[in-house]
């Protein structure tokens, strides 16, 4: 039997939004002067914290844009900059990287 908890990542925009996620949720840490660990971040955007450490070892089937939402939700973060950063981010990477996207 393989291993079933490697998966390969079926859409490579989706691993991309996750670290984006993970890398501005750093960000705000280093900006506030307070630390919001990972079980927090679980726990504020609603996501099993089973599930949340397979999305940051890279098993992403299908992210949920739901989660993007809480996340900015609970840390009052305008939404439409959020997203419009995010697409730059996609965009960028899809220029870097072409064959991922194929």
């Amino acid at each position: 039997m393989g291993d079933k908890c490697r998966k390969t990542v079926r859409f490579k925009e989706d691993l991309v939004a996750w670290r984006y996620l993970l890398a501005d949720l750093q960000e705000r840490n280093k900006e506030d002067r307070k630390y919001i660990s990972h079980d927090t971040l679980a726990r504020m955007i609603g996501m099993k914290m089973i599930t949340f450490m397979k999305y940051n070892r890279g098993d992403i089937p299908r992210i949920s844009l739901h989660y993007f939402f809480e996340y900015c939700r609970a840390l009052d973060i305008d939404s439409t900059e959020f997203f419009s950063g995010l697409a730059k981010i996609i965009e960028k990477d899809k220029k870097e990287n072409p064959d991922d996207y194929k």
